[in-house]
């Protein structure tokens, strides 16, 4: 197993999210399991200084929208921000390698106090 246990491997969700993607797991890459009402959103933390939330787009992830993972040669917009800011950057609900909803309607109110635990958090 690459990096350092994480709570989510005891999840089927995790057994899925590894095979697709090993090195999402490996502890330099900042990941942080932060708790929220039924589950968990994994969120990259990097930088230092005034908070700075990143939200990525329908059905995207941390690594396909702010790592460039998305277009080959595309730029690291979160290393960039890093730079000045300290990024919070979590996969949402559902999406990349944070735990999916058991019902529809929680993508609606939920997502908001997703959110607000990632800020809570931190």
């Amino acid at each position: 197993m690459i990096g350092q246990p994480y709570p989510e491997l005891q999840s089927p969700f995790f057994a899925q999210s590894f095979v697709r993607n090993p090195i999402r797991y490996h502890a330099s890459m900042g990941r942080v399991s932060v708790p929220t009402k039924g589950g968990y959103l994994s969120v990259v933390e990097e930088g230092q200084g005034e908070p700075m939330l990143l939200l990525h787009g329908w059905s995207g992830d941390v690594e396909r929208q702010w790592r460039g993972g998305l277009f080959p040669g595309a730029p690291d917009a979160l290393g960039g921000l890093a730079q000045s800011f300290r990024v919070l950057a979590p996969d949402l609900r559902g999406h990349g390698q944070s735990v999916a909803a058991e019902e529809a309607r929680d993508y609606g109110r939920q997502a908001v106090d997703d959110l607000m635990a990632v800020l809570d958090f931190f």
